[in-house]
């Protein structure tokens, strides 16, 4: 506060003091400066419980502020605490957010483009204050420590040497280089788990909760995860279940209608194609979506992070009756379609179940298309993508699409129908249809049989909740 009132050093910013912030009066005039409603209660309403009460004014803060918030990082335990799940260290300071964050880069970016760091390399002059400097300056060790790691995971070796110098000069002087030993220097561990993924949050990322103890992927599992597995499986050396989990080679002119023949490689793969990231995994065997599982399993519960919500989880394919649960997004008066067997506006004659189109014509789904008779339209106004029909297949993809194209249903999963029929715990089983799959049969209650990998084959994820 110093520094702005006298130096005009970022006045954009509100300082707050949460002691000073229990004084009702300072407190309704400092909101009403920034715009934030008043909170009526005072200390007497917590009869002494100090905690509960900066905890409740935090909460304030949290709900009624549109502006960024940051905590301080030797704030008291109390607050810390209650918010630590959503807390992202980026530098001296904890960003609160409750979406995923990229602390990593706004974390390097403060410490090589802003810390003033020589002061701490060299002992410049004596100060009769000293130690109170030595114990400040450990509040960047966490920092220092996550970069650390992330130097050394990326392979960064001189600034990898040169904060780890830094590291043991500020643990040394602040009577802390046992516990710092302990993390830049753990004891070995026998045991791999993973050689791409660090964070055990990446192997949940992406799923939804159904219930208490049924979570599942929102999107099929796509080319970007699955790359990471090959990878991990590579760097650790396992050529055996490397070369079972490889994808597949797929010669898409093979599978190209005789309508599109005449059409270049841009029509075809308008929306770019299938081998891309955001394209489902296709063309793997059964026994490839059961190690993927595995080992999405085993990042999860053996990583650590204090943020990893649960204690132990399993990660499977779903049983045929959950993946039908979860096409109907529980309802019990859906047959046909995640979206529901109504009757359509233009054909009330017509049941629902026999269109794959909204009432105002749009595609619902990735399948074939070739034989629906249906009301649909092209107008790319009223569906968005439908100028690309021209090229392709009536519903917008000759092949895949990207995963989480069309809408999801009421679970918030996307492509139950169509894109890539998806692997049930009963091998050889898949359900909900595909690209090249007709309208009649893309239906909740058929399946589609294989015996191997196939360009119409992906699947999704389930997790299970062993213990909280």
């Amino acid at each position: 506060m110093v520094l702005q009132q006298n130096k005009n050093v970022r006045k954009d910013i509100a300082i707050m003091n949460i002691y000073m912030l229990t004084d009702k009066s300072y407190r309704d005039l400092y909101f009403a400066e920034l715009g934030i409603p008043k909170m009526d209660k005072t200390e007497a309403d917590y009869k002494g419980n100090y905690d509960a009460y900066y905890v409740d004014i935090c909460k304030h803060l949290l709900e009624n502020s549109d502006r960024p918030i940051y905590f301080a990082a030797g704030i008291c335990r109390p607050i810390y605490t209650s918010f630590n799940e959503n807390f992202y260290n980026v530098g001296l300071a904890f960003k609160w957010t409750d979406k995923k964050f990229d602390n990593i880069a706004v974390t390097r970016k403060n410490y090589e483009k802003r810390f003033l760091t020589d002061y701490m390399k060299i002992d410049l002059f004596n100060d009769i204050s000293a130690s109170v400097n030595n114990n400040m300056n450990a509040s960047y060790l966490m920092p220092m420590l996550t970069l650390h790691n992330h130097y050394k995971e990326s392979d960064e070796k001189q600034n990898l040497q040169d904060i780890e110098y830094l590291i043991n000069q500020i643990a040394e002087k602040s009577g802390r280089t046992e516990e710092v030993q302990k993390i830049i220097s753990p004891a070995k561990k026998d045991n791999v788990i993973s050689k791409v993924i660090s964070d055990p949050r990446d192997a949940y990322w992406g799923m939804v909760k159904v219930n208490d103890t049924l979570h599942a992927s929102q999107k099929e599992v796509e080319n970007t995860m699955y790359n990471k597995f090959l990878l991990d499986l590579l760097k650790q050396k396992r050529y055996k279940d490397l070369d079972m989990a490889k994808l597949e080679t797929v010669n898409w002119d093979e599978f190209l209608d005789d309508r599109y023949q005449s059409l270049t490689q841009e029509q075809i793969f308008v929306h770019g194609k299938p081998e891309e990231d955001k394209f489902p995994v296709m063309n793997v065997s059964y026994e490839a979506a059961l190690l993927y599982c595995d080992w999405l399993t085993n990042i999860y519960n053996n990583l650590e992070h204090k943020k990893k919500k649960y204690t132990k989880v399993k990660f499977r394919l779903p049983t045929e009756k959950e993946w039908e649960y979860l096409a109907k997004s529980g309802r019990s008066n859906i047959e046909n379609y995640p979206w529901g067997d109504r009757k359509i506006k233009e054909n009330p004659n017509k049941d629902y179940d026999k269109h794959i189109t909204n009432s105002r014509g749009c595609f619902l789904a990735n399948i074939d298309a070739s034989t629906y008779s249906g009301y649909f339209i092209l107008d790319k106004a009223t569906c968005p993508g439908a100028d690309t029909v021209k090229y392709s297949n009536k519903d917008g993809g000759v092949f895949p699409v990207v995963v989480g194209s069309y809408s999801p249903n009421y679970f918030g999963l996307y492509n139950i129908i169509g894109n890539v029929s998806e692997m049930v715990q009963e091998k050889g089983i898949a359900k909900g249809g595909n690209w090249n799959t007709s309208v009649t049969e893309a239906v909740i209650n058929k399946r589609q049989l294989y015996s191997g990998p196939s360009p119409e084959v992906g699947f999704r994820v389930v997790m299970i909740i062993i213990e909280k």
